[in-house]
């Protein structure tokens, strides 16, 4: 068994990645790929046409990250926000004088105040630890967007396994649309593998948040069948391997907490089936709200998940009459 010091904190760093930060992410990459599907190859007349009519609302503001503790405008950013697609930032050069004064020009609407660090505004916010409020990630730009992405897919794994008591060959198995009622109970479908050579398709019932986190997966997949697979062009090549999501959404968590609240790897096994516990971590530590779990790590159970929203129908939805005795779902090894 999984002590409650690691397994709460575990799902519930799962938790608030999914339907915390999750909006977020999802919001952050659909308009990245609005920016992409939108921008076109201009010449550098039309170009500077754009750039001064961009910078001429004052709603716009310029990108901006920190590079070795310097505020450095995000040069290919800014061309996707102006409309214009060109990858090797040559409307910025350095190299001539036009590029030079559109820096120059970009830089004096920093020096203004108008400035973003990340692709969406309104991002959730967090308590860090000096009590004051702020949001949870600090430059969610294209280049963080691709990491993140990931960690969600990985916490989507990670809350599905750990609350549908499915295998993991039956998660992987997920594809579109699996979302559906099985004797009038909100349940997932996929393919039963074990100990039967046919793979018949099998429901699982579920509740309301692990319908939300496969909706996520659903959305950050590349795949057109799969659920869980790659999430950006970035990691395409590297899919995705179950074996390693576990361990990698927790180092993603604990990168910037002192102490981690996670252990530092868990057996490369679904959270069911993992037995090869205790393993060794500190009791109830003070979280770091500022680092991207954001999540206690006490022992105490998480809080009793809402009830109310959009998601709630799938827990809502009262069982219908019993016509006849509903058969048992497929929940884990033993059953």
């Amino acid at each position: 068994m999984i002590r409650p010091e690691t397994w709460f904190p575990l799902v519930r760093a799962a938790w608030t990645y999914i339907n915390d930060f999750g909006p977020d992410i999802l919001r952050s990459l659909d308009y990245w790929h609005r920016l992409q599907a939108e921008a076109r190859p201009l010449s550098n007349a039309e170009a500077d046409t754009r750039f001064t009519a961009w910078a001429a609302d004052p709603e716009n503001k310029v990108p901006v990250h920190q590079l070795t503790g310097k505020t450095t405008v995000n040069w290919q950013l800014l061309t996707f926000l102006i409309g214009f697609e060109s990858r090797k930032m040559a409307f910025f050069t350095k190299q001539n004088r036009a590029g030079l004064a559109r820096r120059a020009a970009a830089e004096r609407l920093v020096a203004e105040g108008r400035l973003r660090t990340s692709l969406i505004d309104g991002l959730c916010e967090v308590t860090r630890p000096d009590d004051n409020r702020g949001p949870w990630h600090h430059s969610l730009q294209p280049r963080e967007l691709a990491v993140e992405c990931l960690a969600l897919r990985n916490a989507c794994y990670v809350f599905v396994a750990a609350l549908s008591m499915m295998r993991d060959c039956e998660i992987r198995e997920i594809t579109k649309d699996p979302l559906t009622e099985y004797f009038c109970t909100p349940a997932v479908k996929s393919v039963k593998r074990k100990l039967d050579p046919d793979l018949p398709t099998a429901h699982w019932w579920i509740i309301a948040p692990v319908a939300q986190a496969i909706e996520t997966a659903l959305h950050l997949s590349t795949s057109d069948t799969l659920a869980f697979a790659a999430v950006t062009p970035r990691f395409h090549g590297r899919g995705f391997t179950s074996q390693t999501a576990i361990t990698c959404f927790i180092k993603h968590v604990n990168r910037h907490r002192r102490p981690p609240a996670l252990p530092r790897s868990l057996s490369a096994r679904s959270p069911r089936t993992c037995s090869a516990g205790p393993w060794p971590c500190s009791p109830a530590t003070i979280p770091d709200r500022e680092s991207p779990s954001g999540c206690s790590s006490s022992t105490q159970p998480p809080e009793p998940w809402p009830t109310v929203g959009p998601r709630a129908t799938w827990i809502m939805t009262p069982p219908g009459p019993a016509s006849s005795t509903p058969p048992s779902p497929n929940v884990g090894s033993n059953g």
